[in-house]
């Protein structure tokens, strides 16, 4: 009984990919052009995060940063990052304000954000 339990658990865990969070909405239009636009948009907001990818710093304080093009009829947005605080995707906020003007931050599911342990983490949590 126990073990079906845990299967279950198991089985439901693997199959919920995203939890409730923040992201910064970087575009939001619609229109003819629109589709272009956002890709342009997405390029940029890309370029810019792939240049700070060498600052360890920066890495560290925004590990999760992807971008996301969506369409919900007839609009398209681009997001970024999966933050589980408003307090974490103010942080990126401030960065990219300068950037992109008219950026906010909005409720969304995100992706688990990956963690990174390191092997002396790994090494002390064993030995506990």
């Amino acid at each position: 009984m126990a073990n079906n339990i845990m299967e279950k658990h198991k089985d439901i865990s693997e199959r919920i990919k995203t939890q409730p969070g923040f992201r910064i909405q970087i575009y939001f239009d619609s229109g003819a052009n629109s589709k272009i636009k956002s890709n342009i948009i997405k390029i940029k907001y890309d370029s810019l995060i792939s240049v700070k990818r060498y600052d360890e710093d920066f890495i560290a304080k925004f590990p999760n940063t992807k971008s996301y093009l969506m369409y919900q009829e007839p609009n398209y947005k681009i997001r970024v990052g999966d933050f589980r605080t408003s307090f974490e995707a103010q942080g990126l906020l401030n960065y990219i304000i300068d950037y992109f003007p008219n950026a906010f931050i909005i409720k969304d599911e995100i992706n688990f954000p990956v963690l990174h342990y390191s092997t002396q983490q790994i090494e002390e949590d064993t030995i506990k």
